[in-house]
């Protein structure tokens, strides 16, 4: 397994916008300089409060930044200034283009996006080489998937047998990869 060295000092973060389950949420993702995931967040909205929660979590376990590179987002800027005032927010116009290129490696995962019956495998595919374990929220996520996802035809009992071992894997806190 490769290892991985300590998170740099220059964040450059960026949301998309991903159908998954047939659902569109957003997704906040922070790289650092050398291409490191640093965290990642699946959303319903794009706004102050979904942003805040992306940058509390990833500071919670990360050093502060001394650079964070964004586009013109007014929430992800009013975020940063509030959490963290000792850092450059960088919106410049070519800085973004390695925002750009960061949503672009993702981009060439899309294929696999798309083919997802779940929202909590979709963390494999955003982030696959994430260390920290997925916390109650994913568990969350996946257990709404199984209460709320209603395909036309009905959930399959394929699909509902899937969901319901990604949530006992991640009560059990293990690693989710492929299911039986």
């Amino acid at each position: 397994m490769k290892s991985r060295h300590s998170v740099g000092d220059r964040w450059l973060t960026g949301e998309i916008y991903v159908k998954v389950v047939g659902v569109w949420r957003y997704v906040y993702r922070a790289v650092d300089q050398h291409g490191q995931v640093i965290d990642v967040y699946l959303s319903r909205r794009r706004d102050i409060a979904s942003a805040r929660y992306f940058f509390t979590s990833a500071l919670r376990v990360h050093r502060t930044p001394s650079e964070v590179i964004t586009d013109r987002a007014p929430a992800l800027a009013n975020v940063i200034e509030e959490l963290i005032q000792a850092a450059f927010h960088n919106t410049g116009q070519y800085a973004n283009n390695r925002c750009l290129a960061v949503n672009g490696s993702f981009d060439h995962r899309r294929g696999s996006v798309d083919s997802i019956t779940s929202e909590v495998e979709s963390w494999r595919v955003l982030a696959p080489n994430r260390t920290r374990p997925l916390g109650q929220a994913a568990v969350q996520m996946c257990a709404d998937a199984i209460m709320h996802v209603r395909p036309p035809g009905g959930i399959s009992s394929g699909l509902s047998d899937k969901l319901n071992w990604t949530v006992n894997q991640l009560v059990a806190g293990s690693e989710i990869g492929t299911s039986p």
